[in-house]
C-alpha cells in the first residue's frame, strides 16, 4: 500500500467530496494504529482529530502567534474547531531546572551554560 497515493487522492478529493476524502484518511488511520504502516511526522501533523486534511485556506485558517517561549503555528480546523499549536523555531529547552542545547545550536557549535 503506497501511503502518498492515499493521501494525494485525499488531498484530490477534499475539492469535490469531503465524505471521500474524509474516509481515506480514516482507513490510513486505522491500518497505521494496526502497525501495517508507519506514518510520517509531517502526515501526522496534517491530519486532523476529525480525519480532515490541514489544507491553509481550505480547510483551515492558520497564524502565527508570539509566546515567550517562541513563535507559534496556530492551526484551526474549519471542520471542528480544533486548535493545533506546533512550535516554529527550535529554541532552549528546559530539563529539570537547566537548559540544554537543541540539535540546531549543536550544529552551529553555540554554548548553552547550565544555570
Amino acid at each position: 500500500m503506497d501511503i502518498y497515493r492515499d493521501i494525494n487522492l485525499a488531498v484530490h478529493f477534499i475539492s469535490r467530496s469531503t465524505k471521500v476524502s474524509r474516509r481515506l484518511i480514516q482507513v490510513l488511520i486505522r491500518i497505521h494504529n494496526k502497525k501495517i504502516i508507519k506514518l510520517s511526522y509531517e502526515v501526522k501533523r496534517a491530519i486532523c482529530k476529525c480525519y480532515t486534511i490541514m489544507i491553509p485556506s481550505i480547510t483551515c485558517y492558520s497564524r502565527v502567534s508570539h509566546e515567550t517561549d517562541g513563535y507559534y503555528l496556530m492551526r484551526v480546523c474549519g471542520v471542528c474547531g480544533e486548535i493545533s499549536k506546533m512550535r516554529m523555531g527550535a529554541k532552549k529547552r528546559f530539563y529539570n531546572g537547566g537548559e540544554e542545547e537543541t540539535n540546531k545550536e549543536r550544529e552551529k557549535g553555540v554554548k548553552v551554560f547550565k544555570t
